[in-house]
């Protein structure tokens, strides 16, 4: 999203008109989903399937500063985050949500502990 946000950025400061626009497709129903679908900004037409489910579980490793999670820990992880986003589709309101939602976070936090403390041993 991040670099959708730049390329934006430089169209407009450069005041020209962009030709391509990118889209994340990540579930494969070929009709994509812009920055604005995926970060929440705007709703779906037609009730279509929003991208950026599986994107959200990926993160590009950088060399010498990854944790290694057994198999165990990352369906462990999957589930504690599709609990949090089912809780963040539920509650409106940031307060219930908060308070909601602290217990998961809490376990994710002691599940990527073990598998620093495992790392380093």
């Amino acid at each position: 999203m991040k670099a959708s946000a730049d390329v934006e950025r430089f169209y407009q400061e450069q005041d020209r008109l962009a030709t391509e626009h990118a889209l994340l497709d990540d579930n494969a129903d070929r009709k994509g989903s812009d920055d604005s679908l995926v970060a929440g900004k705007t709703n779906a037409k037609d009730a279509a399937e929003v991208d950026g489910t599986l994107a959200a579980r990926l993160t590009l490793p950088v060399p010498g500063n990854t944790l290694p999670l057994t198999q165990q820990q990352i369906q462990q992880r999957d589930e504690l985050e599709a609990k949090l986003a089912a809780l963040r589709a539920e509650v409106t309101d940031n307060e219930t949500l908060r308070k909601r939602a602290t217990p998961i976070l809490l376990q994710l936090a002691e599940l990527y502990a073990e598998a620093e403390a495992a790392s380093k041993q």
